[in-house]
């Protein structure tokens, strides 16, 4: 298993790209949305049946969130408080840059070691 620091390293070499390069994790492809959401669509309509919890009094924490191409389908369906969480800055900066609603969070070394 990779080191922390390996993992960050390999991150950062991959998120160094232009933004553009990450234009397909928002993709309006059908099939790929589909094939993407799909786990997350069948839970969220399992708890946003009446009698459960409500998107929007809930915050999500997703963990190597990338970009945050989930996030931004999690803000969709009606979450407010959205953080995505990545080892890279690069794929945080491009994070923010695609979806303002999104909140971020750098991990580190020094918070997983």
């Amino acid at each position: 298993m990779p080191s922390v620091k390996a993992q960050e390293t390999a991150f950062h070499n991959i998120y160094n790209r232009d933004s553009s390069q990450w234009a397909g994790h928002y993709t309006k492809n059908p099939l790929t949305r589909c094939l993407r959401y799909r786990r997350l669509t069948i839970a969220l309509d399992l708890i946003e049946q009446p009698g459960y919890i409500s998107p929007a009094t809930q915050s999500i924490l997703l963990v190597s969130g990338g970009v945050g191409g989930e996030g931004t389908y999690l803000c969709n369906r009606g979450f407010l408080d959205v953080t995505i969480s990545d080892f890279s800055a690069k794929s945080l900066s491009l994070c923010t840059e695609f979806d303002p609603r999104l909140k971020t969070f750098l991990a580190s070394r020094k918070c997983c070691a």
